[in-house]
């Protein structure tokens, strides 16, 4: 995929679809911040089960290149204590949101991805939930079931 028009649909109306023009991201500076972040993205609220999460990473001064803007806010996660990683591309507009798709293809193009598997994501979620930094009293009721049978 070279042209940003060739982006399948689905890739704007579900991997970067948007609420209240802001777009959800997570801040990582290392592997081990990654896998946190995957425990917090496994760990939201309505989650009910595992799954793969993809994950492509952009360089934080090819954000502030493009001139987006990015607010850092909370994550709604029980990983609580990875929350504070969490971060917003804000005030996005349909030309915005186009720039974001571009640097979103790059990124793919250039090898800056990775489908973290379902296994990975257990084994993740297993050492947080027995360090103690997952709250369970947050996750949907099957979620916490099968965490606490991990």
């Amino acid at each position: 995929m070279t042209d940003i028009a060739d982006i399948p649909g689905d890739a704007i109306t579900a991997d970067l679809r948007t609420t209240a023009n802001t777009l959800s991201f997570w801040a990582v500076k290392d592997i081990d911040e990654l896998k946190n972040v995957i425990v917090a993205l496994a760990t939201v609220p309505t989650a009910k089960g595992f799954d793969s999460i993809p994950v492509i990473w952009i360089d934080e001064d090819t954000i502030k290149q493009f001139g987006l803007g990015v607010n850092e806010s909370i994550g709604i996660t029980a990983a609580k204590h990875y929350a504070d990683n969490h971060r917003d591309l804000v005030e996005l507009t349909y030309s915005s949101l186009g720039t974001v798709a571009g640097i979103v293809m790059s990124a793919i193009n250039d090898g800056q991805y990775e489908r973290v598997t379902t296994s990975k994501v257990k084994d993740y979620t297993r050492e947080a939930y027995r360090n103690g930094e997952i709250d369970l009293d947050l996750l949907h009721d099957a979620m916490k079931e099968k965490i606490k049978k991990l």
